[in-house]
């Protein structure tokens, strides 16, 4: 069944598990992402509970719990109920590895969902803990390097990331892997190195066609819709945005959903071909349009007022781009010290 999921057959994953008669925790986990990644994100939600309350050891437990918060962040964009579950969760738990995969998932999922000061304690909570096992360490390696990439410590994060590959092939865990492959290609994306960010788009892309993890397939043709927009070429930034689009259309990823939808529509405005908001497009792209709507002499004001709401919120790798859609339309009295400062 588990192997059945990686292939994305979630039917046959769904047929294998029904048959067994004890499913396991880690059974029903599975059953979890059959549902979930073909978008019965209801009955997603029913075996998520199910598998928590089969869990009988303390590594059982978090393995569910993970999988339930995983969905309510990252799928079902109830962030704030998955907080307050990892937080019950993490008040049962006695074994230090255990704690550290709670704080590092929370941190990951707050970080993922725009909730900047709760994944920085998280953090600091992973990172402060003694792990023995592979999977524990995974999960501090993970908080640490969106934490630094989040953070603007760019050159610091390669080296988290690094160990993070290593411990993801090691484990065999394809969707941590392509999460660090994520970071990797925005730490050189926002330090301006494109070429080596544009490099790790184009390895994942063209291992697409085999990749365990479908939603990534719509981030990293949305990073490359965004890289060929900063080098100025815009029909391929709206080809691989629309592509980025149709791959999104397929996941139930709110968050790679919202990435691509927002950029393509900010491309679109840019090239002055106005489209209809789309309800599940990000905060970021949605306000990145608004701003390119408005006459010059009222963006810097908005500008400063969105970046403003974005540091608030928690979005620090995002906010400064907020600001420069004033910037590079003229004078910014407002939005430049508002960059500059973040």
């Amino acid at each position: 069944a588990a192997v059945a999921v990686g292939r994305w057959e979630n039917r046959l994953a769904r047929r294998l598990i029904a048959a067994m008669q004890r499913p396991t925790a880690a059974d029903l986990v599975q059953l979890v992402w059959a549902h979930a990644n073909d978008g019965e994100l209801d009955a997603a939600q029913v075996v998520a509970d199910r598998a928590f309350e089969a869990a009988e050891t303390e590594a059982e437990r978090v393995d569910a719990g993970l999988a339930r918060a995983e969905l309510w962040c990252l799928q079902l964009g109830r962030s704030d109920e998955g907080y307050v579950q990892l937080g019950a969760l993490r008040e049962t738990l006695t074994q230090p590895d255990q704690l550290a995969r709670v704080d590092g998932a929370t941190a990951l999922y707050m970080r993922m969902t725009g909730k900047g000061p709760l994944a920085a304690a998280s953090t600091a909570a992973a990172t402060a803990t003694d792990v023995t096992s592979d999977a524990a360490r995974l999960s501090v390696v993970l908080a640490d390097a969106f934490g630094k990439v989040f953070g603007g410590r760019f050159d610091a994060a390669g080296t988290a990331i690094l160990e993070g590959y290593e411990l993801a092939e090691r484990l065999a865990v394809p969707h941590h892997t392509v999460r660090l492959g994520i970071t990797d290609a925005l730490r050189h994306l926002l330090t301006g190195e494109l070429v080596r960010s544009r490099e790790v788009v184009d390895r994942w892309l063209r291992l697409a066609d085999v990749s365990l993890v479908r939603p990534a397939h719509a981030v990293w043709l949305g990073l490359g819709a965004q890289l060929a927009s900063f080098e100025g070429d815009f029909a391929r930034a709206v080809l691989r945005g629309r592509e980025a689009v149709r791959a999104a259309d397929h996941v139930d990823d709110i968050g790679a959903g919202g990435f691509v939808r927002g950029e393509l529509r900010a491309v679109l405005i840019e090239l002055g071909i106005d489209t209809e908001p789309h309800p599940g497009e990000s905060p970021l792209g949605r306000a990145r349009a608004e701003l390119r709507l408005l006459p010059a002499d009222r963006v810097d004001a908005r500008a400063a007022e969105l970046t403003s709401q974005a540091v608030e919120a928690g979005y620090l790798l995002w906010a400064p781009w907020l600001g420069l859609e004033a910037v590079r339309r003229g004078p910014a009295p407002t939005s430049a010290p508002l960059v500059a400062e973040v």
